[in-house]
């Protein structure tokens, strides 16, 4: 029988384009992981959505598998104005990835799990995407119960608007 678990830390990669693969090329490749640039590209593939350049084709006919009005408000405002119309599907990627990677840890989890999530929100096209606040809808759903937010730092984005990297802690209630 697979124990289940009592407590989750995590920091998802942010959707903030960053290639982290790339930056940590490397290490990957000290630790015997890569032997050709090819390599790199398959991490990618099998990495959650963060950047433009892992936006997947598939998603662009794949419904929603979650409900948030502020992912479907933002969206919205992406297609208008989004530089690249990958930046809306990748937004899409992103959050159906998020839903799909906390659904399935949903069977693992005891009754009152603790659930810790490092996240940062990010700016495309000068649309503030409040990532943190669509995966509490998101996660809500699913049984997860928001019991804080606390601001770990803030930046400013390209523009200058203001940035957090914040520290979401949940709940699990079996639903």
């Amino acid at each position: 029988e697979t124990p289940m678990i009592d407590a989750v830390i995590t920091s998802p990669p942010y959707l903030n384009g960053t290639n982290y693969f790339r930056n940590t090329k490397l290490e990957l490749w000290f630790l015997r992981y890569l032997h050709s640039d090819a390599d790199l590209r398959m991490f990618r593939d099998e990495a959650l959505t963060s950047g433009i350049n892992d936006v997947k084709s598939e998603y662009r006919s794949k419904e929603l598998l979650f409900t948030s009005k502020l992912f479907d408000e933002t969206e919205k405002v992406l297609i208008a104005k989004a530089y690249d119309k990958r930046i809306p599907l990748m937004a899409r990627c992103y959050f159906n990835e998020m839903y799909e990677l906390f659904s399935g840890l949903t069977k693992h989890l005891n009754q009152d799990a603790k659930i810790l999530i490092d996240l940062g929100d990010s700016i495309f096209s000068n649309v503030h995407i409040k990532t943190d606040y669509i995966l509490v809808e998101i996660l809500n759903d699913l049984g997860y119960a928001l019991t804080n937010r606390e601001i770990l730092r803030q930046r400013r984005s390209r523009n200058g608007e203001l940035l957090s990297q914040v520290l979401l802690s949940f709940t699990y209630n079996k639903v």
